[in-house]
């Protein structure tokens, strides 16, 4: 603070993997409970409900005092598949589910939205952030945030600790365009990590650069009253990164940790598919997303082939 130059205080060397993982994804599990129990007693709580990982696995860990909480889920075409899972999971294990309308901002909100951010962030929810206010005025409410720096995000298939990781190659798996600026920073980063594990130095990549630059800037902005993440948590990134790699690897729509930590906390939560439908709606889901926004898939081309 003397100086105010930046200075990484975590981690400061390589996490050691662990050779008990079931352990390490009970930990997970606890301490998602652990954040969220104390706010349930005081001022109540509403999770949200997705057909994803994260929020299975926020289910999962609410499942002793699930009866007093309430779960809630954005209502619109683009999230109808969470439409559709969220209630099959309401009705099956007897949740209390209240589907939210996308509320689309106003030019005035807009404007607002504008200057929480620092003019820094645009997109999705530039247009839709009144929604969140309705999804808990009155209570805490808990998401998802970060967890996928579980699930290897910026892994590609081929990766492993030896793959040499480039300014470029970090840029490309973040989905962006290339800029002169952006290129720079991300290689004068790099600098600070440079003799770590690669896996570990793109999950640092996902951590540092997307989620701290991109998803908290959205909760700092949102009209959320109390928002709560119990993912964001050193001890719950440390047992995530201790994981060995094929526990993390992303199979299909979700992996062995993510399984894992739902099997300790609710395993029947497992009997229904995470991240699809699970039949023939999946391949016309995807066809649908990619007609309308082709962007996308120029994006999901840059992640995975640079």
């Amino acid at each position: 603070m003397n100086d105010f130059t930046a200075h990484r205080h975590w981690p400061q060397g390589e996490i050691a993997r662990t050779d008990a993982p079931r352990a390490a994804c009970g930990r997970i599990l606890e301490c998602m409970r652990a954040t969220t129990r104390p706010r349930l007693e005081r001022e109540g709580l509403s999770i949200t409900l997705t057909a994803g990982n994260e929020t299975r696995m926020l289910l999962a860990a609410a499942r002793p005092f699930h009866e007093k909480v309430e779960f809630v889920t954005v209502d619109s075409h683009e999230a109808r598949l969470d439409r559709v899972r969220a209630s099959e999971l309401a009705r099956r294990f007897g949740l209390k589910l209240r589907l939210v309308p996308i509320e689309q901002a106003s030019a005035e909100q807009a404007c607002e939205w504008h200057a929480r951010t620092g003019y820094c962030l645009g997109g999705p929810h530039l247009k839709t952030h009144p929604t969140a206010a309705r999804l808990a005025p009155d209570t805490w409410l808990v998401g998802g945030v970060s967890g996928e720096v579980g699930r290897g995000f910026f892994w590609r298939e081929s990766d492993d600790d030896d793959t040499e990781i480039t300014p470029e190659g970090l840029w490309a798996r973040m989905g962006l365009p290339s800029h002169p600026d952006g290129l720079e920073a991300v290689a004068d980063w790099l600098e600070e990590v440079r003799g770590l594990p690669s896996l570990l130095i793109l999950d640092l990549a996902y951590l540092e650069l997307r989620v701290a630059g991109w998803g908290f800037v959205t909760i700092y902005a949102s009209p959320v009253r109390r928002p709560l993440q119990p993912l964001v948590s050193r001890a719950v990134y440390s047992a995530m990164l201790s994981l060995p790699p094929e526990w993390r690897r992303m199979q299909g729509h979700s992996n062995r940790m993510v399984q894992e930590v739902i099997r300790q906390g609710w395993p029947a939560l497992l009997d229904l598919p995470i991240g699809c439908y699970g039949d023939w709606r999946d391949r016309t889901h995807l066809l649908t997303r990619a007609l309308k926004d082709p962007h996308l898939v120029l994006k999901v081309l840059r992640k995975r082939f640079g």
